[in-house]
Formats: structure tokens, C-alpha cells, sequence
């Protein structure tokens, strides 16, 4: 469900959001929200607006419990920061992705999407998410009870956090 009597061209990203996020049919969980296509999005609105639209859409569904529509978002988020070369923002999406299939313990899938954004963050010397997704990783391998890789990639991730001056709860923050 969009809104086809909207006219995006003049329509403000808050605005828009609002729509996407708050009309009565983006909370029920038999309906979809149909995001706009690359080209009208990119018309219109900066790569920020953008990339909030995909990111907060994901989120809302994923709040909702709506892991299907969610992973949809995230998965169109990808394939437009792939079509535009915007790395960080791959990773961000590949991560979201390795959560929702986390979730469902597909563990397999998302330490691949994990393992494709860490290589990313690495490249862009990008430490505090290289953290994160080492952490996720370990809790991965701690849920499949593989308690001594769980423990390499705790330790991994603990020292690049010390490494950046991060201590008490911060230390232990996942992405």
C-alpha cells in the first residue's frame, strides 16, 4: 500500500516518513507498505533521507514483529547503497539483514552477512562496527554452542572496544 494520490516530488522526507511509518496499515502485520522505487527516491530526496526511509522502515517492522516485511526493507536498502557504491552503508544493511536472520536462527546466514559487512567496516577502518558485528558473531557461535569460537570473537570484540577507550556497559553494547 502506498499513496498514488501523493505528489513525492513536493512531499517533505519527514512528512513521507510519517506516512510510510503511521498510516493504520503499516501496523497490521497482514500489510505491506510499498516503498517507492530507486528512481522516484532518488529524485527527490538526499542519499540520507534515503537511506533513513529503507533503515527505519526495516526497524518499524522489525519492532512489529513483521521480520519478513523488515528484511524486505533492508534487502531494497542494499541493493540501492550497492547500485551507488555507499559501503557503510552496505554494511549497515547487510548486519540488519544478519539480525532478522539471526532471529529465526539461521545462523549459517548470518554469519555470512556478518563476515561480507565486517570485511566492509575493516576496509573503511571503521573499528567501533568492526566491534559489533565480532560481538554479534560470538553470540552466534554461543547460541549454536560453540562456546570456544564464542569466546574468540568476544575477546575480539572486547579488546578493538578497550582499544577505543569504551568501558562499563558501553564495552558490552551490541549493534
Amino acid at each position: 500500500m502506498f499513496y498514488p494520490f501523493l505528489n513525492y516530488k513536493t512531499l517533505s522526507f519527514p512528512l513521507l516518513l510519517v506516512l510510510l511509518c503511521f498510516s493504520p496499515m503499516a501496523h497490521s502485520k497482514q500489510t505491506e507498505i510499498e516503498i517507492p522505487d530507486h528512481a522516484l527516491l532518488n529524485t527527490n530526496y538526499s542519499i540520507g533521507e534515503i537511506d533513513s526511509i529503507y533503515l527505519n522502515l526495516g526497524e518499524f517492522y522489525r519492532n512489529l514483529g513483521n521480520f519478513n516485511s523488515s528484511t524486505k526493507c533492508f534487502y531494497e536498502g542494499l541493493s540501492w547503497s550497492e547500485d551507488r557504491g555507499l559501503d557503510s552503508l552496505k554494511a549497515r544493511y547487510l548486519t540488519n539483514i544478519g539480525i532478522n536472520n539471526s532471529r529465526f536462527k539461521n545462523f549459517q546466514k548470518s554469519k555470512d552477512l556478518y563476515n561480507q559487512a565486517l570485511a566492509i567496516y575493516t576496509n573503511l577502518n571503521d573499528t567501533l562496527r568492526q566491534s559489533f558485528l565480532l560481538n554479534n558473531l560470538s553470540l552466534i557461535y554461543r547460541n549454536q554452542k560453540q562456546f570456544d569460537k564464542a569466546l574468540k570473537y568476544y575477546n575480539q570484540a572486547t579488546a578493538v572496544k578497550r582499544k577505543l577507550g569504551l568501558s562499563g556497559s558501553r564495552l558490552n553494547q551490541n549493534s
